[in-house]
């Protein structure tokens, strides 16, 4: 027994030689999404589209990932990642390390793009290759549409350094007068549209790169001796958890609405430049910003690229034919939905929906009707991300004003939605649902509804458990899963769930749902057990499994040892985050013919059905 001990122990110490940091398997996953960018398999503005997720992706990973450590760098200089040992400050390193060949290859696919762009008759220009005509056109749109919004401003002693907003453009500058060097700064105007479109609606120019051009007219009667566009981006990732920090008399929403307010003025973690500045520019940005060297990227590619679905508006449908996948139009409701409606036909039969590939209608026309069911008693819910203009959120009010009881958990800390969430949570508070806002130490993230009636003196549960946000607009990008029953059991385990949640505790002990923490984890250990047993018995056994991060020690060392020493046939592990690397220095001798296959995919839609 104590040598079964000793080796499993032994196994595990040796485990951490097979991980590999969860940051830089991040980076690796956000690398094959830039990738997609340079297939030329794949339409040109949707190419396009992959860039602009690449970068937003990145700008979220340093305002989130790069803030924490930098956090933990600064306040806690003890720690180090559980599973390679590395420091914050280590972690950095090779983050920022790292990130540098990812600019150089966005650049290339941008190029890239831009070319193939141009064979379609769409150039994305330069001001450097107007021709005069082009250049008299632009100066006049600068002077007319864009000089009266900017706020100029010099930094001297009586004009101290600006607030830049977290990615916001900014044109940076040095300016010269009468001998004396000066730096100066100007805002893009946010209320302007980003492309300027040249005579016949094929070439654009970007609304910072005119203001850059046009400097000059902006600093009169200064004399611009280098200019370039610049974005901060700055920490974001906020406490949500130090209830010490709340003032007694106010509520978690009014919490979440000032800690919102304070993430407009954390630090900055990352500098970008559109082209390079000179040692003395540079140094000047690196020292008003606290940024280290290794902060600082360049880029050609524009540090904004949100503007491709402007892009596309503009274009028109008609030309964007050969420029993007064709519209994928979601199947509808099934014969049974369609003729008695989702509310009645899943009380015979479970009903399982594929996102983005079925229509999400039956299920909002489903929480409709049950807002006017008169046998309906109660609707409870969990909002995570929803849409500003959401139908399902509107039902929801309509069924509190016919008197229902309805019962909302609205997460506020979903990451850049706080603001949404919070004027949603008011509304529905406003309308007489039950709003809570979910467990301390805890986010809930699960997607679960359960809808209540009595109809002949009998109580029955409809529950609705899915693995994406209740977004009707984001619905149409991600592929998820959405199962629908009346199964007494789980409809027992939902009600049971939500007291949890009313009660401010983490629920257990439950029939049929594995919900995290207290069962989610013992649950997949648990059948994972039940396979190596039927492997072992010789009747063979198979895993399968789909999620978004896989960095738990122990599962990795649970399904390793199964496939490699029983041989248990393993399905694709797929993941956004994989801190596996080479589990093969574990079991050098496999047994033939067994292996597990991971991967991370990508794709024109988001994979994260579960």
């Amino acid at each position: 027994m104590a040598d079964t001990i000793s080796t499993e122990n032994a196994k595990r110490a040796e485990l951490a030689g097979c991980m590999q940091n969860r940051e830089l398997s991040w980076l690796k996953f956000n690398k094959r999404v830039l990738e997609e960018a340079g297939l030329v398999s794949n339409p040109p503005l949707e190419r396009l589209r992959f860039i602009s997720i690449f970068s937003s992706n990145l700008d979220e990973f340093f305002m989130i990932r790069v803030g924490s450590l930098t956090d933990y760098m600064l306040f806690a200089p003890g720690y180090c990642d559980n599973k390679t040992g590395m420091t914050a400050k280590q972690q950095l390193d090779a983050i920022f390390a790292q990130t540098l060949p990812l600019y150089a290859l966005r650049d290339r696919c941008f190029g890239l793009v831009t070319e193939e762009l141009l064979r379609h008759g769409v150039c994305h220009m330069r001001m450097r290759d107007l021709d005069r005509a082009e250049q008299k056109s632009a100066e006049e749109h600068f002077v007319r549409e864009i000089l009266p919004l900017l706020s100029p401003q010099i930094i001297d002693s009586r004009h101290p350094f600006p607030h830049i907003d977290n990615k916001r453009l900014h044109i940076a500058v040095t300016i010269e007068r009468k001998g004396k060097l000066l730096f100066g700064f100007i805002a893009a105007p946010r209320a302007l549209d980003r492309l300027f479109f040249l005579e016949g609606d094929s070439r654009y120019v970007l609304l910072e790169d005119i203001i850059c051009h046009f400097a000059h007219l902006a600093f009169k009667p200064y004399a611009v001796r280098e200019r370039t566009v610049l974005a901060v981006t700055r920490n974001a990732d906020l406490n949500t958890e130090d209830d010490s920090a709340m003032d007694e008399g106010i509520d978690y929403r009014q919490f979440m609405q000032s800690l919102i307010r304070m993430r407009k003025r954390l630090a900055p973690v990352r500098l970008e430049l559109q082209c390079a500045a000179s040692r003395e520019f540079m140094a000047f940005l690196c020292e008003k910003l606290n940024l280290k060297g290794r902060q600082v990227f360049l880029s050609a590619a524009p540090l904004d690229l949100s503007y491709c679905s402007r892009l596309e508006e503009r274009l028109g449908a008609e030309r964007c034919k050969a420029l993007v996948w064709p519209p994928h139009i979601p199947s509808g409701p099934h014969p049974p939905e369609k003729k008695a409606g989702l509310l009645k036909s899943v009380q015979k039969k479970d009903v399982l929906f594929s996102y983005p590939f079925e229509n999400v209608s039956p299920f909002l026309d489903m929480i409709r009707q049950a807002s006017e069911d008169a046998a309906v008693l109660s609707i409870q819910i969990t909002l995570y991300r929803i849409d500003l203009q959401s139908k399902l959120a509107e039902s929801l009010i309509r069924a509190a004003e016919n008197g229902k009881e309805v019962i909302v958990l609205m997460e506020l800390r979903a990451r850049f939605d706080e603001a949404n969430n919070i004027e949603w949570s008011q509304r529905l508070d406003e309308a007489g649902c039950r709003v809570i806002y979910g467990l301390s130490g805890y986010k809930v993230h699960s997607k679960i509804c359960l809808i209540t009636r009595k109809e002949f003196g009998r109580i029955q549960r409809i529950t609705q458990i899915g693995t994406g946000n209740y977004n009707e607009r984001t619905v149409r990008q991600y592929t998820d899963l959405s199962l629908i029953t009346a199964n007494r059991e789980i409809g027992e385990d939902a009600a049971a769930f939500f007291n949890s949640l009313l009660l401010g505790k983490l629920g257990e002990g439950y029939a049929l749902l594995w919900v995290a923490p207290n069962g989610y984890k013992s649950s997949i250990m648990r059948e994972i057990e039940r396979e190596r047993l039927r492997a072992e018995s010789g009747e063979g056994g198979r895993i399968g499994d789909r999620g978004g991060i896989y960095e738990r020690n122990r599962l990795f060392l649970s399904f390793f040892t199964i496939n490699f020493t029983i041989g248990i046939d393993f399905g694709p592990i797929l993941a956004y985050i994989l801190t596996v690397r080479n589990a093969i220095r574990l079991w050098p001798r496999p047994k033939p013919g067994h292996g597990a296959r991971f991967g991370g995919p990508t794709g024109p839609f988001v994979p994260r059905g579960r």
